[in-house]
C-alpha cells in the first residue's frame, strides 16, 4: 500500500491548533462540505482519499491531504 504522509506544514499545523485535527474520508463535495465549517473554527482538517487530483482537493480548508490507494476495506485502516 502507497500512502503520502502529511507534509512538514500541515504537521506544524496541526501541532499548532488549539483543537485536535479532524480526519475527513474523501476530498470530494461532500467532504468539502464538511471540512469548511470546521476549518472555520480553527479545526485543522486532513483529507484522506484515492485521488488528490479533484477539483474540491483544492480547497484552503484542508490543512493537509493522504493519498491512499487502498481507500476502502481493511487496507484503509
Amino acid at each position: 500500500m502507497k500512502a503520502a504522509l502529511l507534509s512538514a506544514g500541515a504537521r506544524w499545523a496541526c501541532e499548532r491548533a488549539p483543537f485536535p485535527p479532524a480526519v475527513i474520508l474523501g476530498t470530494n463535495v461532500t467532504g468539502l462540505a464538511e471540512a469548511r465549517p470546521l476549518a472555520a473554527h480553527g479545526i485543522p482538517v486532513i483529507g484522506v482519499d484515492e485521488r488528490v487530483r479533484r477539483y474540491t482537493s483544492y480547497s484552503s480548508a484542508w490543512t493537509g491531504l493522504i493519498v491512499t490507494d487502498e481507500f476502502n476495506g481493511p487496507g484503509l485502516v
